[in-house]
């Protein structure tokens, strides 16, 4: 620092006398000698500054004899040099670990060897490496205690995200913020438009959000133009998209062979003759009739930024188009995105002005997913394989010449017809803005005032024809239409006062704000029939002339969140640190004597690379210990829920005789108890942590964590002599702890870069306190199966599988004879009267004699116990190379592909191994249309899988020339990528990722693959 740089070119006598100079140079790669675009050259203490062009140079016009330079650039240690001459060559050595110098954190930005909280980050740089599709695709497998669940494959489709395990029965998704401002989603985001992703995943991080921040927050900060010549990106890809596995099902012949032997064992007639067996061969492949095979997808982006050393800007335009692989024409997803945004500064930089505005336009199609009663993924795993797709002999008109089945029941029909008669989008337009003043004053003092707003208007249509699909399933009627509309807003104003002061080896800081969010919707829809038209295109309401109409409408979800929030910071000599952060939030949506409340916390760290005993240890660039403590609260429950209702439904009464004409006087009645004192989920955290560089290449972070959430929300079943139900209440609590690891190694090797990273997380889910009435709090149920099939209940994880443990197959009538319980008086009595050789064994837990309820048990775990990422990043000569893997261990998935109410429903392949006869399966029971074993129907283990999994979602490999410049290219890429490329799991549905709400995450009804996508693309900067 303060080096001397020679002269190359002599000061003349009278340019020595000039007042204003001309320095100029050229700034390059101190290993390769390249030059370096973009480059920020400044002289010290002034305003005065430039930035490198194509070949790296420079000009600057300076004033003072021997100005400080300082020289910044992404990537490369600072450099600081006295111009004593005219012309300077400089050469920036490359910093693997400046990337991370700076991390985002609330309200502000930190050195990240000073912070003391638990937070990963994820740079733009690495988005542009992985093809992604969504923003929060972004954090698969590249940060330890956060889990991404994909909801389905179906285009579209959100993520469920988990930081650090699930704490609460409720809504689990964590806060956004984008550039500072709360957003309901980040579905609007285009990654090429991400700069970086922070997730504050300790309570110490995410206290500053207080009652919002319980579930995590997820920091997302847009690119921002930069000082220089104005730059021009392009960007644009195509790729294709398939099913990556198929679900193995019988084909005709096999299928008509179970049919016979389950209609012998259930004492019916055979369905099927020999010659008719001999006949048939495969039969139809629903799958393959309900896929959209090379289904595209495709983006493209343009931006335009710039700025001067007053300012600056960035805009942006992108297209986003993706079709599903499945119901061609009926699944697809479009996104159109604007974003502008700005900053100027006037008065020497004492008032600072900029805004943020993203508008995108959204359409949606979508199909029925994980429903055992109207997905036609379901239909195509359960229709038998006999029916043709079309069958022109039926001569019905409302079939419209497809097949329907003989066999199959119910909501089981033809995928095809039933994707042909859907019809229905939704799309929305969505304005997020918002706009600051910042001013600087007394040297040490910031002030900052924000205001931020979100508006979506969301409009669907539907239109529903004339149609059958079976003898019970259809509308024969009349045809319609349907349409909604919702309109919600929400409004934020923040103030916040910075201040920040270095006395000596004391570095203060502190800031102090209030933030106000007011939050509204307003909806109707309404539906009406016989249309004058029948044709989806004229499916509108004004088109339809039936007497009556479904209107309904009103205002939702109005509520409002007001906030005081405080942080303090101290260092001592960067060695010592500390943080204090204090929030109290108050919000419309809990009872009026728990309205407010307060979320405190404490962080602490030491770097001990920098105490003076500890210099010899050369190989040790870093080492850093911390640990936290805090309270955070959870405010997204819904709205009114301490509040009594008051329901007219079903309460008609008529006064007087009907027989007479007395009309029926409608009555209303209490249906829920008021709860006044109904307050925040509390979460409160502790984490310790350790931060380590070695040999300036490889970098550490570990941490371990305590998370308790307390007073859940729970509204408990109710006993029917108490006339409504209970209020919601806090009456749950449940732990989450565990441990993670994040290991990085960054290594050039002449002109190879190499960074190899890997992750871990551990964590274990326990709920500790349920104050229901029943003590238990029922989950998701299943088509044809008795009772919830996942539970939330003391001394078990979350939302755990509930169901019967079997104990192998009955091979012959004595082992059914001999499973018997013996009774107080004696005598003996069998447990499973109704078992016939071939079906299962369940335990009689509790030992009673009796199998029902009381003998269900914990089956397993929907979260895993573990997950886990390995990626690797490679650059030599223009080339690069990305893989980016994740994976889970431990977690079950409750599997229940196949119908079990209606018997002649197709099954999947393995059922070839069921029982037939002594000896021949001890895990698979016999086929049977008269199930009075309940096999197949009980939710028992036979229906848990292990949905442990490793995936290789990306592969990217491209290249990037930097030869174009004579033709006003900056530099050009070009790539090419792969997507879910592998996985490898026992499971053997669709996909292991079954992600879902709370208490259903893990139950698979079919939900929508995720696709296999080839893509190539083109990225151009001007």
């Amino acid at each position: 620092m303060g080096e001397q740089v020679s002269k190359t070119e002599t000061l003349t006598a009278q340019g020595a006398q000039q007042q204003v100079r001309k320095i100029t140079g050229q700034v390059v790669d101190d290993k390769t000698g390249d030059p370096l675009i973009g480059v920020n050259v400044k002289v010290k203490g002034t305003t005065t500054g430039a930035i490198t062009d194509l070949d790296g140079q420079f000009t600057l016009m300076v004033t003072a004899k021997n100005p400080v330079i300082i020289v910044s650039y992404i990537g490369y240690s600072q450099q600081e040099l006295t111009a004593s001459g005219n012309h300077l060559n400089i050469k920036l050595k490359e910093d693997a670990m400046a990337l991370d110098e700076v991390v985002v954190v609330g309200y502000g930005v930190q050195k990240k060897s000073l912070v003391t909280g638990a937070i990963a980050s994820v740079k733009g740089s690495e988005l542009e490496m992985t093809g992604i599709m969504r923003a929060d695709d972004a954090l698969q497998g590249k940060t330890p205690g956060v889990q991404i669940i994909s909801n389905s494959g179906q285009p579209g489709t959100g993520t469920a995200i988990r930081i650090r395990g699930v704490g609460t029965n409720g809504t689990a998704q964590p806060i956004y913020i984008v550039d500072g401002m709360a957003v309901g989603d980040i579905e609007y985001l285009n990654p090429a438009d991400i700069e970086s992703i922070e997730v504050l995943k300790d309570a110490a991080s995410s206290a500053i959000y207080g009652a919002r921040g319980g579930n995590g927050v997820i920091l997302v900060t847009t690119k921002k133009g930069s000082e220089g010549k104005t730059s021009v990106t392009a960007n644009f890809s195509y790729g294709i998209q398939n099913l990556a596995r198929k679900v193995d099902v019988l084909n005709a012949k096999e299928y008509c062979i179970l049919q016979n032997e389950a209609a012998q064992n259930g004492g019916q007639p055979l369905p099927f003759t020999d010659e008719q067996i001999a006949r048939y061969n495969k039969g139809t492949d629903w799958q393959e009739a309900v896929l959209y095979r090379n289904a595209p997808t495709m983006q493209a982006q343009v931006s335009l930024s710039g700025g001067d050393q007053k300012g600056s800007f960035l805009t942006s335009a992108s297209y986003f188009n993706q079709d599903g692989i499945l119901a061609k024409g009926k699944s697809n997803f479009k996104r159109i995105t604007v974003n502008l945004n700005s900053e100027r500064r006037f008065f020497d930089d004492h008032l600072k002005v900029g805004e943020n505005v993203s508008l995108s336009k959204v359409e949606r199609q979508s199909v029925t997913q994980n429903s055992l009663t109207a997905g036609p993924l379901v239909s195509a795993l359960n229709m038998d394989p006999l029916t043709p797709v079309y069958d022109p002999k039926n001569e019905d008109p409302l079939y419209g010449g497809f097949g329907s089945s003989k066999y199959v029941s119910q909501e089981i029909v033809n995928p095809v017809a039933r994707i042909h008669y859907s019809y229905g989008n939704s799309n929305y337009f969505k304005l997020i803005g918002s706009a600051f003043a910042e001013i600087s004053f007394l040297k040490d003092f910031k002030y900052r005032f924000s205001i931020g707003t979100e508006r979506t208007w969301n409009v669907s249509y539907g239109y529903t024809p004339l149609y059958r699909l079976n003898s019970t399933t259809g509308n024969t009627t009349a045809n319609g239409a349907s349409q909604s509309m919702e309109n919600s807003w929400s409004m934020s104003y923040e103030n916040v006062l910075n201040w920040g002061h270095v006395y000596g080896v004391h570095n203060i800081s502190a800031l102090i704000g209030t933030s106000y969010i007011d939050r509204s919707a307003t909806f109707m829809s309404g539906n009406r029939n016989d249309l004058i038209i029948d044709d989806p295109e004229y499916a509108y309401l004004s088109m339809a002339t039936a007497a009556t109409a479904g209107v309904s409408g009103g205002m939702r979800n109005p509520s409002r969140l007001l906030s005081y929030f405080g942080r303090a910071n101290y260092s001592y000599d960067d060695r010592y640190m500390m943080t204090f952060t204090l929030r109290r939030d108050g919000s419309s949506r809990f009872g009026p004597n728990n309205r407010f409340g307060t979320f405190p916390s404490v962080s602490v760290g030491w770097n001990l690379m920098n105490e003076r005993f500890m210099s010899k240890f050369n190989w040790l660039n870093a080492l850093k210990l911390r640990a936290s403590w805090g309270r955070n609260g959870n405010e997204n429950i819904g709205d009114f829920q301490y509040m009594s209702t008051i329901s007219t439904y079903g309460l008609g009464y008529a006064f007087g005789s009907q027989l007479d004409g007395q009309a029926i006087s409608t009555g209303a009645a209490p249906t829920k108890v008021l709860s006044p004192d109904l307050k925040w989920e509390t979460i409160e955290q502790t984490n310790i942590g350790v931060d380590a560089t070695l040999f300036n290449c490889l970098t550490v972070n570990l941490d371990y964590y305590r998370k308790n959430t307390k007073d859940l929300l729970l509204t408990s079943p109710t006993p029917l002599f108490l006339g409504n139900t209970f209020p919601t209440m806090n009456a749950g609590s449940v732990r989450n702890e565990g441990f993670e690891a994040f290991v990085s190694y960054k290594q050039r090797i002449n002109k190879l870069n190499m960074t190899v990273s890997a992750n871990m997380a551990y964590n274990k889910n326990e709920v500790t306190y349920v104050g229901t009435y029943t003590g238990f709090v029922a989950g998701t149920t299943v088509q044809g199966m008795s009772g919830a099939v996942t539970r939330m209940e003391k001394g078990y994880p979350m939302a755990y599988f509930w169901g019967y443990k079997t104990m192998g197959i009955f091979q012959n009538q004595d082992e059914i004879n001999s499973y018997v319980h013996t009774n107080e008086d004696g005598t003996r009595k069998l447990i499973q009267p109704d078992a016939k050789p071939g079906d299962f064994r369940f335990q009689d837990t509790n030992n009673d004699g009796v199998i029902d309820d009381n003998d269900r048990q914990n089956l397993g775990n929907p979260y895993p116990d573990v997950t886990y990422g390995f990626n690797l990043n490679l650059e030599y000569r223009g080339f690069d190379l990305t893989v980016n893997t994740s994976g889970t261990i431990g977690n079950k998935i409750f599997s229940v592909l196949r119908r079990m109410d209606l018997p002649m429903s197709n099954y999947q392949s393995w059922a070839l191994g069921r029982w037939h006869g002594e000896g021949t399966s001890n895990s698979i029971p016999r086929v049977t249309t008269n199930d009075t074993n309940q096999s197949w129907s009980k939710p028992s283990d036979f229906h848990v899988k292990d949905g442990s999994y490793f995936r290789v979602r990306n592969i990217m490999l491209g290249y990037t020339t930097k030869l174009l410049k004579n033709y006003y290219i900056e530099s050009l890429r070009v790539y090419a990528s792969v997507n879910n490329l592998f996985t490898f799991t026992k499971y053997e549905g669709y996909d292991p990722e079954i992600g879902g709400g709370v208490m259903s995450t893990g139950v698979d009804s079919g939900v929508y693959p995720h696709p296999r996508t080839v893509s190539f693309g083109i990225n151009v900067t001007f």
